[in-house]
């Protein structure tokens, strides 16, 4: 769980689960965060999951999915107040 780079920058023998061939979840759709390096890598959907956390924090996007039309869509919007937050007054 230390390792949080973007795939392929990870040490031998290691691989995003994802990617293993044999998954029980293969054939599932999944949605899922917290791995901002990932959607800026690849084309998604990949192996059938969506990445949903492009970095907003980081100088990136906010990303939601539209999953009320076939296919999925990806909508980022700028965030530039999540990355300097204002105190309250």
């Amino acid at each position: 769980m230390n390792t949080k780079g973007i795939p392929g920058t990870q040490p031998a023998g290691l691989h995003p689960w994802f990617e293993i061939e044999h998954r029980r979840s293969k054939n599932d759709q999944i949605i899922f965060g917290h791995w901002s390096t990932l959607a800026l890598v690849k084309d998604y959907p990949f192996n059938n999951v969506y990445p949903l956390d492009t970095g907003c924090l980081w100088g990136g996007k906010l990303t939601a999915l539209r999953i009320d039309e076939k296919p999925f869509s990806r909508i980022s919007l700028d965030c530039p107040e999540s990355q300097k937050p204002k105190l309250p007054s």
